[in-house]
């Protein structure tokens, strides 16, 4: 099957879900008005890493922040390797559906992203710390936003799932620039509600 069919048989499926997330039954009795959850998150449009959502009826707003490094030796001990990179995402949701166990939404953002890559040679001159000299610095800025639609499923007590299908647009700016989209990708988080 060509990229082409793999893509309409994914709009089709999720043609079909939203079909049946609508056939569901809305539920009657009033819901508290404001909700907040923390967890994590990973997606092009949210960000990566820990999140905050506040949903305030029928509008929600949705903050991502994270980061990560790291470090490892070449083998002969010649140079290392350091790499870092941060994130921050901000998202905005408005309700579709309410459900006892969830919600339907759709929703707009974006994220940047922030990345870092060096190369760190000895020298043999210094005993102390001999990891000094610094060379081939890669540094790389993703800027990407977007929208689509979201479920929110309740998976154990106030522990909620989280699915999202962005259509995502994207920069990348380095030594040259690069401009694209998306068209599907798949958005993941994990919130506990309080």
């Amino acid at each position: 099957m060509g990229k082409k069919g793999k893509t309409t048989l994914l709009i089709i499926a999720l043609i079909m879900l939203s079909t049946c997330l609508f056939a569901k039954e809305p539920i009657k009795e009033e819901l508290p008005k404001k909700e907040f959850s923390l967890g994590v998150n990973v997606g092009a449009v949210s960000g990566i890493g820990l999140s905050a959502r506040i949903f305030n009826e029928k509008n929600g707003l949705q903050f991502t922040i994270g980061g990560w490094g790291s470090e490892k030796s070449k083998e002969d001990g010649y140079y290392k390797v350091k790499k870092e990179f941060y994130d921050f995402g901000l998202q905005v949701m408005h309700e579709l559906r309410k459900y006892e166990d969830g919600r339907f939404y759709m929703f707009g953002g974006g994220m940047c992203l922030a990345a870092e890559s060096k190369r760190i040679y000895k020298d043999y001159k210094k005993d102390e710390d001999p990891f000094s000299l610094e060379d081939d610095d890669d540094k790389l800025a993703v800027v990407t936003f977007g929208g689509g639609v979201g479920f929110e499923h309740k998976f154990s007590g106030p522990v909620y799932m989280i699915a999202e299908v962005p259509v995502t647009f994207f920069a990348s700016f380095n030594n040259n620039t690069v401009i694209g989209v998306v068209p599907i990708s798949i958005q993941l988080g994990l919130m506990y509600k309080f």
